[in-house]
């Protein structure tokens, strides 16, 4: 069995986080495998299934009754480089954005916690469009929505029900000046 690597964006997770293996219309090379395997006691990767992760195992998944082929065509059109593969933030949605400590700017340090988005706009990360979001909470300051997303549940256990704010260091060594 391969390891659980997104077949979209190649990004490594853990399968009992997120995402998943997704299996889709058999295919003769994946009867031949199962018959294979049965007869030889072989073990492997099924050829008609692939991992996703959680960005992207739910648009898989409504591929499924598709060939592995069929579905990895529209995938990967659908999630080429230009588009945004993430749902969409929403104005007045509470996110948990991360403690950020500053080493030459520590005015702007800001304490994790649960945040309002006030503002939503799309730029251009790693090459590819993705959303970035500004918080009521930390204004001026965007955050990439995908690497937000993406660490919610780990940000949820160790916030709680705090919420986010400025917690600026005003320390003459931690505010080099230009």
């Amino acid at each position: 069995m391969k390891p659980p690597v997104c077949e979209i964006c190649h990004r490594e997770f853990n399968p009992d986080k997120e995402g998943g293996l997704v299996f889709f219309r058999e295919t003769e090379k994946g009867r031949e495998f199962e018959r294979r395997a049965r007869r030889e006691g072989i073990t492997g990767h099924p050829p008609d299934a692939a991992w996703f992760c959680g960005f992207h195992s739910e648009e898989a998944k409504e591929l499924a009754h598709l060939t592995i082929d069929e579905a990895m065509e529209i995938l990967k059109k659908k999630f080429e480089p230009g588009s945004i593969d993430e749902r969409k933030p929403e104005v007045g949605e509470e996110i948990y954005i991360p403690t950020a400590l500053y080493l030459t700017h520590g005015v702007d340090d800001f304490l994790g916690g649960l945040c309002r988005i006030i503002r939503v706009k799309v730029g251009i990360s790693a090459g590819k469009k993705t959303y970035f979001i500004e918080v009521e909470e930390d204004p001026d300051n965007l955050h990439n929505w995908r690497y937000i997303l993406e660490n919610q549940e780990r940000w949820r256990r160790e916030y709680k029900d705090r919420g986010g704010r400025k917690n600026p260091d005003l320390r003459r060594e931690f505010n080099e000046e230009g």
